[in-house]
């Protein structure tokens, strides 16, 4: 949400991106309970962090995603 510019935000965690599509950003227990509603049972959910370098700007930019286990119910 950070690298987001000024006038991007849509509502609370939902973003425009500069090619128009759209980002959302959510946690854990949203992200249970979409899937719990699209008919999914959650086994498990992980936060990963990951980093990006971009070396022209010399920014190295800390990324967190989820990584979860489903089962179709």
């Amino acid at each position: 949400m950070l690298r987001f510019k000024p006038g991007t935000k849509i509502s609370d965690k939902f973003y425009a991106r500069h090619d128009g599509t759209r980002s959302y950003f959510f946690g854990k227990e949203e992200f249970t309970l979409i899937a719990e509603a699209a008919g999914f049972s959650v086994e498990s959910v992980e936060i990963c962090e990951r980093s990006t370098t971009n070396v022209k700007e010399e920014l190295n930019v800390k990324r967190l995603f989820l990584q979860a286990t489903l089962v179709k119910q």
